[in-house]
């Protein structure tokens, strides 16, 4: 595991030297258990101008990557096929470098390594530290574990740290039409972090200006676990994607509490803009997508492992947000518009397939986030309804509908007979939760729609409520009870030290509610603040 090796490097008092690589096969090359020596590398070389590059390349069965960016700005990798390297295959190293063009490459076949970084036992074909690159026209296949992995971290790393360049907060030059297929575990993953803002070194400091980071064109298919997942994030919109035939990999990747297989996730979105002064397509989301639940080409043999469909994961073709812990107001902004769902039915053979799910990465019995939906469609090849979300605990998030297009005749098995459907109707849990009145709501239990959800009418108007930290220390793990005084309905609303040791839940406003503990004896506040 000891080979050839392409450096180079300027002294800073001499001009650049510049690799330009065309048309050239290197092989069994790095070296594994050295950083820094890599197949091809340019190392700490600077702005090296569109002069320096490496394409049309071929470079297969390495030991340590591909080709390095490594403080270099402005080197261009194109029309480069990587096959068998181990560990991130094409790699921007510490963070500062900005200007690379990143184009029509294929990186296949990424393996694991245990003798580089601890992320190479994870590896991305695409390793991307700073969204101030251009990455498009890539295809990213087969990795032991990732397509493109954006890791953004607040300054640079190693030799290039400086507090004046911060990529978690920098803005997205470009990802556009790339796609991942038949990776182990993710096709686009952004992790830990990305907040895009005005002015990237301020953080949250000052006035938070967002600007909206925009990845585009993504084809994600036969991605062991998700074809696209963002972990936290600020204004990330995800547009024009085509996703399919995801989650039915071997292994699962579970970081945090339930963990199901899916086409896209925004795990936590962190936006505190006020709601009701923000258009849907100025706010995180996905924008106009097809999402296929499973086709042909994922049924059978020939379709490898990413076609073993484990029948204990259940597979949801958009995993929208969890409220973020520790966030004063709990809330965020996130919208799903234009977006098609294709067979997501309980007749699709296989995992157990929903279209959508609320927080994705919550510890049981977190949730409440609204999701705002328009433009929605669904395409059923039985004829029959689509199953909208399997909802697990209650109060696990809600989906306001509007325009129509989520709640609606197509989608539902039956019509409310004392209410209209329409723009602003909102989509529930309806587990251990009756509180919802069938004067205004529909239940929807064990339907074709839902195992146990619940639909309410545009006249309703749902906030979230946290409820926690309170004394004395008898009533701790205790869990509420929730009472409507108007009908007497209830909802039993758990405590988890998730929810900042309490509870949360989802209520209509302008109603009064009873909020007493599941307890023997009675306990009266002895103050209120």
């Amino acid at each position: 595991m000891y080979g050839m090796q392409i450096m180079v490097n300027s002294p800073s008092y001499l001009p650049r030297a510049l690799l330009q690589l065309d048309n050239v096969e290197v092989t069994q090359s790095g070296q594994a258990f050295r950083l820094g020596r890599y197949s091809i590398h340019w190392h700490m070389h600077g702005d090296v101008a569109y002069q320096s590059w490496v394409r049309g390349c071929s470079i297969h069965h390495t030991y340590n990557r591909a080709v390095t960016i490594h403080g270099t700005h402005r080197a261009i990798i194109a029309g480069t096929l990587a096959y068998k390297a181990m560990g991130h295959t094409f790699f921007l190293e510490d963070g500062v470098e900005s200007g690379n063009i990143l184009e029509n490459n294929i990186g296949i076949y990424t393996r694991t390594s245990d003798a580089l970084l601890n992320t190479d036992t994870t590896p991305a074909t695409f390793w991307i530290t700073n969204p101030n690159n251009t990455v498009r026209n890539n295809v990213a296949a087969g990795s032991q574990a990732y397509g493109f992995w954006y890791r953004l971290l607040d300054n640079p790393e190693g030799p290039s740290f400086t507090t004046t360049v911060c990529p978690k907060f920098t803005q997205m030059v470009q990802f556009s039409n790339n796609t991942a297929h038949s990776n182990m575990f993710y096709g686009l993953r952004i992790h830990p972090e990305y907040y895009p803002r005005n002015d990237p070194c301020k953080g949250f400091s000052g006035t938070f200006a967002q600007t909206p980071a925009i990845f585009t064109g993504l084809t994600a298919y036969k991605n062991g676990m998700k074809g696209f997942v963002g972990t936290q994030m600020g204004l990330v919109q995800l547009t024009n994607a085509v996703l399919g035939d995801n989650g039915g990999g071997p292994l699962a990747h579970i970081v945090n509490g339930k963990d199901n297989g899916g086409d896209a996730e925004f795990s936590w979105i962190v936006d505190d803009r006020n709601r009701f002064n923000i258009n849907m397509t100025d706010m995180a989301g996905i924008i106009n997508a097809t999402i296929y639940a499973r086709t042909s080409s994922g049924t059978g043999a020939a379709a490898g492992s990413a076609a073993q469909w484990p029948s204990g994961r259940r597979v949801t073709g958009l995993i929208t947000q969890s409220p973020v812990k520790g966030d004063s107001k709990h809330s965020a902004l996130m919208s799903v518009i234009n977006v098609t769902f294709v067979d997501f039915s309980p007749t699709t053979s296989g995992s157990g397939f929903s279209a959508l799910e609320a927080c994705g990465k919550c510890k049981t019995f977190q949730g409440g986030s609204t999701a705002f939906t328009s433009g929605l469609k669904f395409v059923q090849s039985d004829g029959g309804k689509p199953m909208l979300s399997y909802w697990s605990w209650g109060h696990q998030g809600i989906y306001q509908d509007t325009d129509g297009s989520l709640l609606n005749a197509q989608t539902l098995p039956s019509l409310p007979s004392n209410f209209s459907l329409g723009p602003g109707a909102t989509w529930h849990s309806a587990v251990d939760n009756n509180l919802f009145d069938p004067a205004e709501c529909v239940y929807m239990r064990g339907t074709a729609t839902s195992n146990d959800g619940a639909y309410c009418s545009p006249a309703l108007q749902f906030r979230r409520v946290m409820l926690n930290r309170h004394d004395p220390e008898s009533l701790a793990f205790r869990n509420l009870r929730v009472t409507a005084t108007a009908t007497n309905r209830t909802s039993l609303v758990y405590f988890t030290v998730y929810n900042e040791h309490g509870y949360q839940f989802t209520v209509p406003v302008n109603r009064n509610y009873w909020v007493h503990w599941d307890s023997v004896f009675r306990v009266d506040p002895s103050s209120f603040t």
